[in-house]
């Protein structure tokens, strides 16, 4: 029973029984999901703006791009990355070992290029925290899903890369953020991160629905 419990994230009650049962389409996945990133990827989908708060090595990327796969399965087209610069090379090889999802790099020379085939093809679009402050994104395109990697990096809503991030969450369909550490060290630090999901939420949090100043 516990181990049942563990990979499902502890999510129980009529939460857990709807995430179960949305039928996870793995028509453009390469790779065999574990219980619990099932798990995880039904729960995304069905929550539509969430944060996965998996310890460090357990497979949120996986998970992501499970949840993309599905996503563009079920006709949907434009979807966005944004990570760390460490990262992103890693979250290309990644997509493209374990999916058959069309990815497109927005980092350095041809950035802008890459945003225009991806606004005109649909697909993967991955960029940095810091590159994301100066692309320039079409008007008119749907965002479908916005990821953000190591989203405890956003926490401070005054920077401008997470106000750049705070743009495009706003504006997205779906949102995933994943974070090892959603709080670090103050609970306001995971509070920041629930407002890039729902504002409202976030506000049900404090004592007398007071929002943290940004």
């Amino acid at each position: 029973m516990a181990e049942s419990s563990a990979s499902t994230g502890f999510v129980s009650g009529h939460i857990g029984d709807e995430a179960r049962k949305v039928d996870l389409d793995t028509t453009y996945l390469r790779v065999r999901l574990r219980t619990y990133q099932v798990f995880g990827a039904q729960y995304a989908i069905d929550r539509k703006r969430v944060i996965l708060g998996d310890e460090m090595g357990l497979g949120k990327t996986i998970e992501a791009i499970a949840v993309m796969a599905h996503l563009s399965a079920r006709g949907q087209r434009h979807f966005l990355v944004v990570s760390p610069a460490s990262v992103l090379y890693n979250w290309i090889q990644e997509i493209e070992e374990h999916s058959a999802l069309k990815v497109l790099k927005a980092h350095g020379d041809g950035r802008q290029d890459a945003v225009a085939e991806w606004s005109r093809s649909g697909g993967v679009v991955i960029t940095t925290l810091q590159t994301l402050r100066v692309l320039a994104f079409p008007q008119g395109v749907r965002l479908d899903l916005l990821v953000v990697d190591e989203a405890h990096l956003v926490k401070n809503r005054t920077t401008l890369r997470s106000q750049a991030v705070a743009v495009h969450a706003g504006s997205a369909q779906r949102v995933l953020l994943m974070t090892g550490t959603p709080m670090e060290n103050r609970v306001e630090e995971f509070h920041s991160l629930v407002r890039y999901i729902d504002e409202g939420l976030a506000a049900r949090l404090l004592p007398n629905n007071q929002v943290l100043s940004p």
